[in-house]
């Protein structure tokens, strides 16, 4: 649960950065058709923040696809569902 956690804490802030820059499309149009794969845990290799390594085929990710689909894994677990944005 911690790791997964971890994973959407860190797509968040991933989500927070882009909103600031400086591209004009909307945040739901940048994110689309685009594949995200979590690397570090505050500045540590995934294998060392969280005690393990994880094969490259089952890392934590997130895509965002067509009509903002989302996909990805959460460990060993896989999730899909549709993507809301609301707010700023």
């Amino acid at each position: 649960m911690k790791r997964l956690c971890a994973f959407f804490a860190l797509l968040w802030l991933a989500g927070c950065q882009l909103t600031t820059s400086a591209y004009e499309a909307p945040l739901k149009e940048r994110l689309q058709l685009q594949y995200f794969e979590l690397q570090a845990i505050n500045g540590q290799s995934l294998a060392q923040a969280l005690g393990q390594e994880f094969d490259v085929k089952r890392r934590p990710s997130i895509e965002f696809q067509q009509n903002f689909l989302l996909a990805g894994r959460a460990g060993c677990n896989r999730f899909f569902g549709q993507g809301e944005l609301s707010g700023s």
